[in-house]
């Protein structure tokens, strides 16, 4: 007597059948192993000509679980290996126009020669408690030339669009009238 089942046909990779059949694959994604290249992000920031710039990450690309798309079968969904997705991640600091020589820079590395370093931070701090991305504001910050005033912003900057937020890296001369008269903390520097 034949039988009624159909046999599941191959659609490219082993662990892959027809919608709705066959479990998502158990190799882990490369993303949980915290790898050296990137630490676990999936991607690498680096300055290319004038701008800090950010890549797939090798480990992404050759991943086992996800091969380089980031996202991993759920069911008959698909999902992001994580959130924000290291591809999104990627776009937003490309399109955040950061200068070259702050694509290393991150806030907890700050430090400046005028000895208020801590207390810089600590008010960067409180005003990244405060912020909402759903409100209209803006963050100023002033003082004298070369206390890190724009290693500060790139920092931020960084730190945002790695949350999943698009930022955008503009100097005072850049900015429009206008768009200074934003909802701004302002936080001396000396």
């Amino acid at each position: 007597m034949p039988t009624t089942d159909k046999p599941k046909r191959a659609l490219g990779r082993p662990w892959q059948t027809e919608a709705g059949a066959g479990p998502a694959p158990s190799v882990p994604c490369n993303l949980k192993k915290t790898l050296n290249c990137c630490q676990g992000k999936g991607y690498q920031i680096v300055a290319k000509g004038s701008l800090a710039q950010a890549e797939v990450c090798a480990c992404v690309k050759q991943c086992p679980a996800c091969y380089g798309r980031a996202r991993q079968l759920a069911g008959n969904d698909s999902k992001p290996c994580q959130t924000p997705s290291p591809t999104a991640v990627v776009s937003l600091i490309n399109s955040a126009m950061i200068p070259a020589r702050y694509a290393e820079v991150q806030l907890a590395k700050f430090a400046n020669f005028s000895g208020n370093a801590q207390a810089v931070l600590g008010d960067i701090t409180r005003w990244k408690s405060r912020f909402k991305p759903t409100r209209m504001q803006g963050l100023i910050i002033e003082g004298a030339v070369g206390v890190g005033k724009t290693f500060i912003l790139a920092a931020l900057a960084k730190e945002f669009a790695e949350r999943g937020m698009s930022v955008r890296f503009s100097d005072f001369f850049q900015l429009d009238r206008k768009s200074t008269r934003l909802n701004s903390s302002h936080i001396p520097l000396s």
